[in-house]
């Protein structure tokens, strides 16, 4: 499956648009009828003083929605915490 990743920026200052996101994300699922290849998860990762925020989308959901900041990524990181879609037990 293919996947994109939006930067979300330091965790303390995303939560807000991360919360939008989400929102958008959920209803957009919800409307296509919750199929298994659109889910979306998050990543955070610590960067010194900071926290470093990224929404990763299956690209099924992201062809969905068309979020203008989503880049394709390589992989899915292993540390991915399930945020939309019926995530499979699976290892990343």
């Amino acid at each position: 499956m293919d996947w994109f990743a939006i930067d979300l920026g330091d965790a303390m200052l995303a939560q807000g648009r991360l919360t939008e996101l989400e929102r958008q994300l959920r209803l957009a699922w919800l409307g296509a009828g919750q199929p298994d290849t659109m889910l979306a998860g998050v990543v955070s990762r610590s960067q010194g003083l900071h926290c470093q925020t990224t929404l990763l989308l299956s690209g099924p959901l992201q062809r969905l929605v068309a979020l203008p900041d989503a880049v394709p990524c390589q992989h899915l990181p292993a540390d991915i915490q399930p945020l939309i879609g019926n995530w499979p037990n699976m290892a990343c």
